[in-house]
């Protein structure tokens, strides 16, 4: 019995029947898309310590 048609099926595992498989692949089924993302680049937040700028 299929659980989301309740028609009776015989398949080898419990779950929906090949006829609600295929309305649901095509339901939830979206393409691919190019997502264009920014080049990282690294910020610095701190100061550098007076060592480090010492002439």
């Amino acid at each position: 019995m299929c659980p989301r048609c309740a028609s009776q099926v015989a398949e080898r595992f419990f779950g929906p029947c090949e006829s609600c498989r295929k309305e649901l692949a095509a339901a939830f089924t979206k393409e691919a898309v190019d997502v264009e993302v920014a080049r990282f680049e690294p910020v610095m937040h701190v100061t550098p310590n007076q060592v480090a700028t010492k002439d």
